[in-house]
């Protein structure tokens, strides 16, 4: 899945940004600046769009909305917003502009941090992790450091159970 086009209007810090004419063929997309920027509101802009569009999920205005530009919401105003703030055109795939449940956008969207990490990460039980991609479990991207081992976890599970495979037993695991 391709991004042709972003816009982004009074989300976070950003009055009115677009991103476009992004071809179709890169691979890659790196953000950089200094601290304070929008790089992480950027990318939690992409959340709020798969969040609301796949599972329905609006956010918290306090959270989303930038500040001073939007009046205080009451639940039903801000389901009619939530889906105004973000806007991605894709090349290779169109989705409904709406607030719903689309099945179709479901994992599509991996968000991970290269730097967030837990310091004292450790596993004390192996158990079979839920499926990332049929619920939402972050509510903003910083969040992401909470999932961290839960991913180790779901990897280590599946080496385990491809090691169980190859070798017929798992006494040597």
């Amino acid at each position: 899945m391709h991004i042709k086009r972003i816009e982004l209007k009074s989300f976070k810090r950003f009055t009115h940004l677009v991103v476009e004419n992004i071809p179709d063929t890169i691979r890659l997309v790196v953000l950089v600046g200094p601290n304070g920027s929008g790089k992480t509101s950027f990318l939690e802009a992409m959340n709020h769009f798969y969040k609301y569009s796949g599972y329905s999920n609006i956010g918290d205005c306090r959270y989303l909305s930038k500040l001073g530009d939007t009046p205080k919401y009451n639940n039903s105003q801000w389901y009619d917003q939530a889906a105004e703030l973000v806007d991605i055109d894709f090349y290779d795939a169109t989705f409904p502009k709406n607030v719903g449940d689309n099945s179709d956008i479901k994992g599509r969207f991996y968000f991970r941090s290269a730097y967030r990490n837990e310091p004292d990460f450790h596993i004390e039980v192996m158990q079979r992790q839920q499926n990332p991609t049929e619920t939402i479990r972050l509510d903003s991207l910083i969040q992401n450091d909470q999932t961290v081992s839960s991913k180790i976890t779901r990897d280590l599970l599946q080496i385990r159970f491809l090691a169980f495979l190859t070798m017929g037993t798992t006494q040597n695991l």
